[in-house]
């Protein structure tokens, strides 16, 4: 796999995800739930971090 197309494929799972985050976090917001709202961007950010070492270091 060449490196554009890697970036490409992360930068449209990152877009995914930011999607997702936009859609789900009204709801969390009205339930003033702190530690939901920590749950759910530390699960983007730790998803995004694992596509990326997938996708640079195991999928060479």
């Amino acid at each position: 796999m060449t490196t554009t197309l890697k970036l490409v494929i992360l930068v449209l799972f990152i877009v995914a995800e930011v999607a997702g985050l936009i859609a789900i976090l009204p709801r969390i917001i009205r339930q003033e739930n702190v530690w939901l709202l920590y749950g759910v961007l530390t699960s983007s950010f730790s998803a995004i971090v694992g596509a990326a070492f997938i996708l640079f270091f195991v999928m060479n």
